[in-house]
């Protein structure tokens, strides 16, 4: 996965990473690749949507 980055201090509970990745690559499986290699259990995702394409994942992810 090629993805451009951001991070914050995720200590203070502030947004710790922002990932953007190529389109067609999938937003289930970046969610899920981006969990697994931060070690980030499922119950502590949070993903906010502004579209129809984002309901499969907020599906996937609640």
């Amino acid at each position: 996965m090629d993805e451009d980055s951001t991070c914050a201090d995720g200590e203070a509970g502030e947004i710790a990473l922002v990932t953007r990745v190529p389109a067609g690559y999938g937003k289930v499986a970046a969610l899920d690749a981006l969990r697994l290699r931060l070690g980030v259990p499922g119950e502590r995702i949070v993903y906010v949507g502004d579209g129809s394409s984002d309901i499969h994942v907020m599906l996937h992810v609640n």
